[in-house]
């Protein structure tokens, strides 16, 4: 069987590119912090984790793929800090740490 090398227009791959990934992902993470601003119902002194998200530049292997795999990208790109808002209304003002 022959193959023919098929032209990969640029407009076709811009979607997969990681420069667009990470300018899509930043624009999803401030829209997502916009949408869920629920409060969580503990003092910030209670509270067992105080991450906060830093976007980190993306490496790639020699074989192109991302270092550390999806979840490295993943963590390199989307904030997940409205995890907290979203479990809110789950939590109590009193008892342990949330």
């Amino acid at each position: 069987m022959n193959r023919t090398n098929l032209p990969l227009l640029e407009q076709s791959i811009a979607p997969f590119d990681l420069e667009t990934l990470v300018k899509e992902a930043a624009t999803l993470n401030q829209s997502t912090l916009e949408a869920f601003t629920l409060s969580f119902p503990k003092a910030p002194d209670r509270w067992l984790s105080h991450d906060q998200f830093r976007p980190r530049s993306v490496e790639c292997t020699v074989e192109g793929e991302g270092e550390g795999g999806l979840s490295g990208l993943m963590g390199a790109t989307i904030d997940l800090r409205f995890t907290r808002s979203l479990f809110a209304p789950y939590y109590a003002t009193a008892g342990g740490h949330g």
